[in-house]
């Protein structure tokens, strides 16, 4: 910083800070060869989320499973992994669920009524879910929408999340993608509104 002759002494202690952050390993760098491409950056944007708006089609979303559907969830949508693997990737969602609840982070999930009516392991584990997705209902940074099988309205669209933070001079960012797949994340307005 003397070399590029910045004397003011705010604008060093962000710059310094900004060097800080640029070394730091995400909590979940242990885990980076099992998350989809681009994952860790949308893990790092969620744990800094104020809010979390999400529309989830054909499950019922992450920050809200339990362990037992996350694992059923995890070998339908990757039966190549391994049960070690699966165990691994169940803990990583257990970790967003704490920062999420530790953080105060708001949370508004839009669910299609297939996704709670699509059995995903056995009866126990889904009847286990919805018992536990309906007593998050009554958290108070928490709210659940469904929309009906036979809404007159149809979403027909792919999940997507759009994280919203403290700070208001801090853009939306969308994020869509699916388990084992490249997750995409815009800040653009223009996609924002689209989704």
């Amino acid at each position: 910083l003397d070399l590029y002759g910045v004397d003011d002494q705010a604008r060093r202690d962000a710059l310094a800070d900004l060097a800080r952050n640029g070394r730091y390993k995400g909590w979940w760098e242990p885990y980076a060869g099992l998350l989809p491409t681009g994952f860790g950056n949308y893990l790092d944007l969620e744990a800094a989320a104020a809010s979390v708006r999400l529309y989830s089609v054909q499950a019922v979303p992450d920050l809200v499973q339990t362990a037992g559907y996350a694992a059923a969830a995890s070998r339908a949508a990757r039966p190549d992994v391994a049960d070690h693997q699966v165990r691994t990737l169940v803990s990583v969602q257990s970790r967003r669920q704490a920062l999420s609840r530790e953080s105060g982070c708001r949370l508004h999930l839009i669910i299609d009524e297939g996704a709670l009516l699509r059995c995903v392991g056995d009866p126990e584990t889904m009847a286990g879910q919805l018992e536990h997705l309906h007593a998050m209902t009554a958290h108070p940074m928490m709210s659940v929408q469904v929309i009906q099988l036979a809404s007159a309205t149809q979403a027909l669209c792919s999940p997507f999340t759009i994280l919203s933070f403290a700070d208001p001079a801090d853009p939306d960012v969308a994020c869509s993608g699916s388990p084992g797949s490249m997750v995409n994340l815009t800040r653009r307005d223009a996609d924002l509104r689209s989704v």
